[in-house]
Order: C-alpha cells, then structure tokens, then sequence
C-alpha cells in the first residue's frame, strides 16, 4: 500500500487519517471515497474541522498523549502511527503523521520535509516545536496516537457508500 503524501486542498488532518488507515491494514480509498470524505470533514475550502467523522468512518481511535519525545518514540516502537502537528515553511500549520522510525530518522508522511519522506529526528523537532503549541493544532499541543477498533465503513464490508 502506498501512502499519501500530498493533497489536493487544506486536508492534511485527512490525509494523516486515512495513512494511519493505510498503516493499519486497510484497503485503499478510492477516488471518489477520498473526495467524498473531504467534503465530510469540510476540507475543500478550508481545514478538517469534523475529522472526528471520518476517523468513525475508517475505524479508527485517537487519543492524546503529552507532547514528549520518549513518549512518542514509546508508541512508535509499539507499532501505532503518531499524528503531530508542525509549522512548514511554505504551508505553515501542518498535521503530519509519523509512522515509524529508523536510527536517527523517522518516517514522516506528507511532512514535505524530503522526497522520500524518511526525515531526520533533529530536523522534524524544530518544526514540531514550532508548529504544535496548547492553543492551536489539531489536539491543542498533544500528540495523537491512532490505533484501528473494530469494523470500519471501508474495510471488508463490500460496496459501502460514506
């Protein structure tokens, strides 16, 4: 499976969702899914702001976890995709998910960061210093971890219009 790693409008919130939903074995999103879920969480001419809607559609749980390095690097060794917030320099705030990590580098998806994606740590906690403060970002300064529950909407169950 092939992860995303650019986006068409201000949907990098659904584009960290729907890796994770990658990561976590599920099936790829079709054209007019993805298009779909965009204007579910009110993407297309602005942030995700209901991207707790499309979490339920694909599955998914997020929940918080303070911003420390050791802790993030806890749930990466542990298997689980972790979604940050952090400030580019040419889209400014920006959600990225981090979907693991080897030595000194980290696999940052739809961070922009280099063409491969793989992004060394003291490179990436600059911009997360700097992107994911308590009064804004997607979890107000938290990191978020993403684990799968249950059945989603798109896995397994056939022909499912969202």
């Amino acid at each position: 499976m092939r992860y995303i790693t650019t986006q068409k409008y201000s949907e990098c919130q659904l584009v960290a969702a729907i890796n994770a939903f990658y990561f976590h074995g599920g099936r790829e999103v079709t054209e007019e899914e993805y298009e779909s879920l965009v204007d579910i969480v009110g993407a297309r001419h602005g942030s995700a702001i209901d991207i707790g809607r499309a979490y339920r559609i694909l599955g998914l749980k997020p929940f918080c976890i303070p911003p420390f390095y050791w802790i993030l690097r806890l749930f990466l060794w542990l298997r689980f995709p972790v979604e940050v917030g952090m400030y580019h320099k040419r889209l400014g705030l920006h959600t990225i998910l981090i979907a693991g990590g080897k030595g000194r580098k980290v696999l940052a998806l739809n961070a922009r960061l280099s063409p491969d994606e793989w992004v060394k740590w003291r490179d990436l906690k600059g911009a997360i210093r700097k992107g994911n403060k308590r009064n804004i970002g997607p979890s107000h300064g938290w990191f978020r971890v993403i684990r799968r529950i249950g059945v989603d909407k798109l896995y397994g169950m056939g022909e499912v219009k969202i």
